[in-house]
């Protein structure tokens, strides 16, 4: 007899269809009375959400509480308060409406009490806007953003070098101040900080764009340098040298990413973006953001129930820096980062969201020792980031009896792993730009007992805004709710008045329809009771709160676990789509999600109180972490189907001191997967055609099963029913 109750849970474009208790009698309805009555009812407290976009402190407090009561009447969870502005394309005074002035705290105060008395909740962003800034921080002091930079000086054959260290181009910003509404700059230069000087071979005559360099030729002349920066130095032999200064300094960041094109100020004075790799970085923001929050906002935020929020890490850099990395590099793996600096070095990016080109090439065989040592240093910026940044952003808001909301993504970071920490992990439509990024999260996430992976949902990309009917949409929350996600924030909900400009030349116009537009028309949807969709919005919202219902239930199962060692987007996902073609769902682990507690084995299960995958998949992974394949092995050996398709592991993505350390460190990652392939559950592929077959003999199926190979499956466990 069944004790254990399966639901169908149908889902077909905007509406729910069927639920269903197979194999249960209908008259025994204990064990899901609570749950049909919040499905019948559509919950909002499982609802979606909007990012609600405030002109700053422009706004009347009586139009907040209208519009958060259009949300609430909408059936709505609640919103995400933001300081929004860039549709004002003219000067605003941050002295009468920036962020943080009377004016803006009141407006949060408005938004929260309105929210409280409707039962909505309310998140906060961390800041005027993104990255995290504080006002008039310090471009050259220790918690202001820092990148990794470098100038050169060739030496031609037969000659020596004496003079300064060779300094990089130099980095200059506006600083801004207002002066009754209007913007007065002043131009500055971020000061240098010499980290090394070193000196370098050149393959031929070092005028290739990057810089052909021999990287074992590298000589640090750190010592040698003088008190004023000075050196004096001549080559070993005949060959063409570089002397290479390297350097730390401020990155002068402002908040405004992505373009950084803002013709008015946040903050006045303007907001520089702090460290997320120092505890000084994260320290001076929370105390300047801590120092905002009044005793009735904080009362407020905690009977509201929401989260602080984080937007993902748009960091503009060449290579990020951190004033104690050389320590924290060596510390934590085992080798000094000096003789390589030229293998992480980058040059300035050419437009947002790209790679930063690299500063120097080498040879093929070097060009491995770069990438090595590069895979170490991007290693040690996740370690940072999540130990200076995330645990004690995460400790502050614990303290105010709040969650903290976060986008772990943009900047080297294993994706599963921060999913697993952060109190509320989120992607978005733009950040996860594959269905495998969504993935990864959502299987950190039910490993570290998330039970919320939130979206940052822009319907239609940039650019387009106002072009997709609500069906459109729907379809998209669908493909989101399939990979993992399982709450909405709609980006976004706009304030209705257009800000006041700086010399009052524009006022508020409600004929500028449909109302202010925090993004003009680059990022969509301008949500709201000004839209003539809106009056379909509690029927579509409460479709939302009905699936979402279902998608936070209990654990998310998964069938079978993917090693991915990426480090932000995920590289190299799994190559075909045969296993959802079979019905299997899949998600991924990674070297930091293995080193998890949960990370164990029961009853066959990986995780068991989390996704429980039935097997370990790995798919052409030629390298893998020492420590993930010790972790692996035992898990084998306690039970765990594992295939191996392809090539095998043979060495770590790593370096160490010396070419002789780096072999050995092969070699034990060698030998530790000879004996993983060793074990009876343990099975070789040659491609991923044989995978289905391989995990059917292994006695792994899929949860679920369709007669249509487009189907995706998502399954929730709760102690007496799965969804």
């Amino acid at each position: 007899m069944m004790t254990r109750r399966s639901v169908a849970v149908v889902l077909a474009g905007a509406c729910v269809v069927g639920v269903a208790a197979c194999g249960t009698d209908p008259a025994d309805r204990t064990w899901s009375d609570a749950f049909a009555e919040r499905f019948a009812r559509a919950d909002p407290s499982a609802g979606a959400m909007f990012r609600y976009w405030l002109p700053g402190g422009a706004v009347d407090e009586a139009q907040v509480v209208r519009e958060i009561e259009a949300i609430a009447d909408a059936g709505y969870k609640g919103v995400e308060v933001a300081h929004v502005m860039d549709g004002a394309t003219y000067p605003v005074d941050p002295d009468r409406y920036g962020y943080g002035t009377e004016r803006w705290n009141q407006a949060v105060r408005a938004a929260l009490e309105a929210a409280d008395q409707r039962g909505l909740q309310v998140d906060l962003t961390l800041g005027s806007r993104w990255p995290m800034a504080v006002p008039g921080l310090d471009v050259d002091g220790a918690a202001s953003a820092k990148e990794l930079t470098f100038g050169v000086a060739v030496i031609e054959a037969g000659g020596a070098f004496d003079g300064a260290v060779p300094p990089p181009e130099p980095r200059t910003y506006e600083d801004r101040s207002s002066v009754d509404g209007v913007i007065e700059t002043d131009v500055k230069t971020a000061e240098p900080v010499l980290i090394t000087a070193a000196a370098i071979r050149c393959r031929e005559d070092c005028s290739a764009e990057p810089l052909e360099v021999d990287l074992g030729s590298n000589i640090d002349l750190g010592t040698e340098v003088s008190r004023d920066a000075r050196l004096e130095w001549a080559p070993p032999d005949d060959g063409t040298w570089v002397v290479v200064g390297f350097w730390s300094r401020g990155t002068a960041q402002r908040n405004d990413a992505p373009f950084g094109r803002l013709p008015h100020l946040l903050t006045d004075p303007e907001a520089r973006v702090v460290d997320h790799y120092s505890r000084a970085g994260t320290d001076a923001f929370l105390e300047y953001f801590d120092a905002l929050l009044d005793e009735d906002i904080r009362r407020r935020l905690r009977e509201t129930g929401g989260s602080f929020f984080e937007d993902s890490l748009e960091l503009a850099h060449h290579q990020a820096w951190t004033p104690q990395m050389l320590a924290h590099f060596e510390a934590r793996r085992g080798y000094s980062l000096l003789p390589y600096l030229a293998a992480v070095a980058r040059r300035a990016r050419t437009r947002p969201f790209s790679p930063p080109p690299p500063g120097f090439a080498f040879t093929e065989a070097e060009a491995s020792v770069a990438e090595r040592v590069t895979r170490d240093f991007e290693q040690t910026l996740n370690d940072l980031y999540l130990e200076e940044h995330v645990e004690p952003v995460m400790q502050w808001a614990t303290s105010l009896g709040s969650t903290y909301r976060a986008q772990p993504y943009g900047e080297p970071l294993d994706l599963a792993q921060a999913s697993a920490i952060v109190d509320v992990p989120e992607c978005e439509s733009l950040g996860c730009r594959g269905s495998d990024d969504w993935r990864m999260m959502a299987s950190g996430a039910a490993m570290g007992g998330r039970p919320v992976l939130s979206s940052e949902m822009i319907p239609g990309g940039f650019g387009g805004s106002l072009r997709l009917a609500r069906e459109g949409i729907v379809g998209l929350v669908n493909g989101e709710y399939a990979l993992g996600a399982n709450q909405m924030v709609f980006h976004g909900f706009p304030y209705a008045r257009w800000p006041e400009s700086a010399d009052g030349t524009v006022t508020d116009s409600a004929a500028r329809w449909p109302g202010f537009h925090g993004f003009p028309s680059r990022i969509p949807e301008p949500f709201g009771p000004r839209q003539p969709e809106w009056q379909m919005e509690r029927e579509i919202a409460g479709y939302y709160a009905r699936t979402q219902l279902v998608l936070q239930e209990g654990t998310r199962r998964i069938d079978v676990a993917v090693f991915n060692q990426s480090l932000d987007h995920i590289r190299n996902p799994y190559p075909d789509g045969s296993l959802l073609e079979s019905g299997y769902s899949y998600g991924y682990v990674s070297p930091g999600s293995l080193a998890l507690p949960t990370a164990r084995i029961d009853g066959g299960r990986l995780a068991p109180e989390g996704p429980a995958f039935k097997a370990l998949v790995i798919v052409d992974q030629a390298s893998m972490p020492v420590a993930s394949a010790e972790r692996i092995l035992p898990l084998a050996r306690d039970g765990l189907p594992v295939l191996v398709v392809g090539e095998p592991p043979h060495r770590t993505p790593g370096y160490a001191a010396t070419a002789a350390e780096a072999a050995q460190r092969d070699a034990t990652v060698q030998g530790v997967v000879a004996a993983l392939l060793q074990e009876p559950n343990v099975r070789r592929v040659s491609d991923t055609a044989g995978v289905r077959e391989a995990l059917a003999a292994l006695g792994v199926h899929p949860a679920a099963s369709a007669s249509e190979t487009a189907i995706r499956s998502v399954r929730r466990a709760t102690p007496d029913a799965d969804y």
